[in-house]
């Protein structure tokens, strides 16, 4: 709605809460989650592979949606957010039916430690300390299960 109005600052600093939040999950995801079920399935060219790929286009469209705001070019920022849309859209459909039914046949102490590394990072991380507070949170979550 921000875009829409022309009210870029609002727009801009709602879309760093969304963007730093995003850049969570995927690390969360490629740091932890990813490796654990590779280690416990032996298995590095499953689905956890084609997920990495669809991160690479995830945030390449995040970087095209940042660079529409700086910019101010609600048309371009409109047509990105479609395609990021649809792409998540698709993204969190594989993330439910395939890589989230997959983590509950690992052993339930690895599935303990996994679900509560997703639970327990910042989401909406405003600055760089929320940010490197996460990073901190991810690798010692990462020692400890991998």
């Amino acid at each position: 709605m921000h875009v829409k109005l022309g009210l870029w600052e609002d727009a801009s600093h709602c879309f760093e809460a969304f963007r730093c939040s995003l850049e969570n999950h995927i690390s969360v995801e490629e740091s932890i989650v990813f490796p654990s079920l590779e280690v416990a399935f032996k298995n590095i060219n499953g689905p956890t592979s084609l997920l990495r790929v669809e991160h690479v286009h995830i945030q390449a469209i995040k970087q095209r949606l940042h660079d529409a705001l700086t910019r101010k070019n609600a048309m371009a920022f409109f047509d990105h957010a479609d395609t990021f849309q649809l792409l998540l859209a698709q993204h969190n459909e594989k993330e439910e039916c395939i890589l989230y039914p997959t983590i509950e046949h690992i052993s339930n102490d690895k599935k303990e430690a996994i679900v509560h590394a997703i639970t327990s990072c910042n989401p909406l991380c405003t600055t760089p300390e929320d940010k490197d507070t996460t990073t901190k949170h991810v690798t010692s979550v990462q020692q400890s299960i991998i």
